[in-house]
C-alpha cells in the first residue's frame, strides 16, 4: 500500500500525491495536479506532514522551507523539527521531507 492509500485508508482524506516516502531527494512525495483548484500544493504538503505526524505518534513544525533542483524536477525541502514524548521524556530531531512539485507550478 502507498502513501496516499494509507492516508486515505486512515484519515479518509485524498491527496493527489504519489511517489515515494518524502524521506529523500530519490524518493520524493510527487504532488501532481488536482481537479480541486482550491486546493494549492502547500496545503497538500501540510496535510501530508499533519497526517504522517499522527500516524508515527509525533508533532512537528516547520522550521525552513527552500525550492531546490534535482534530475531536472522541482523539489520543495521542508525541515521539520519533530518531537516524540515517551514515558515523560521527549525527544527532538530534526528531519528532511521532500516534496516533488514540478507539475504544479506553471
Amino acid at each position: 500500500m502507498n502513501l496516499r492509500e494509507l492516508i486515505n485508508q486512515k484519515f479518509d482524506t485524498d491527496y493527489p500525491i504519489s511517489g515515494g516516502t518524502g524521506n529523500s531527494v530519490e524518493n520524493p512525495i510527487i504532488i501532481g495536479p488536482d481537479e480541486r483548484s482550491d486546493l494549492d500544493y502547500q496545503v497538500v504538503q501540510r496535510g501530508v506532514l499533519y497526517c504522517i505526524g499522527i500516524a508515527k505518534d509525533i508533532s512537528w513544525e516547520l522550521m525552513d522551507s527552500q525550492r531546490i533542483e534535482h534530475n531536472g524536477r522541482s523539489l520543495d525541502q521542508l525541515l521539520v523539527e519533530v518531537r516524540k514524548q515517551k514515558d515523560g521524556l521527549v525527544t527532538t530531531s530534526k528531519v528532511n521531507y521532500y516534496f516533488d512539485v514540478t507539475d504544479c507550478l506553471c
